[in-house]
């Protein structure tokens, strides 16, 4: 039957469209949080974890704020906004935990383009 071959196949992909593909725990333990980020932490995915990144780092002020990123898969320039934003809703220092080069790269990347940034106002 041709016509439920098509449909099956259009099934996944709605499936697979409304998985999520990045997730945020947020872990307390003692006076630290952890924002532990997982899957795509680029265009794609980080979107969806801007609020409750910013509002987990805005309520964790006083205590110490620590990023886990060892189960990120993807890691654009989007990705580290997001974290620049949750440290600077938080205030410096934070603790970045499980990044790859790839992602203290481009970290130290926006980082720096951030502080440009600031200068060229």
């Amino acid at each position: 039957m041709p016509g439920w071959r098509s449909t099956d196949r259009a099934t996944a992909r709605l499936t697979i469209a409304h998985l999520a593909i990045a997730h945020l725990a947020i872990e307390r333990d003692g006076d630290r949080v952890t924002l532990a980020f997982s899957g795509r932490l680029n265009a794609a995915g980080a979107g969806a974890l801007w609020r409750p990144a910013i509002r987990a780092a805005t309520s964790a002020r006083g205590h110490g704020l620590r990023f886990d990123l060892a189960a990120v898969e993807a890691f654009d320039m989007v990705g580290a906004v997001l974290l620049l934003e949750a440290e600077r809703a938080h205030g410096p220092p934070i603790e970045l935990i499980g990044a790859d080069p790839h992602v203290t790269d481009v970290l130290e990347l926006a980082r720096t383009a951030a502080a440009e940034a600031v200068h060229v106002f």
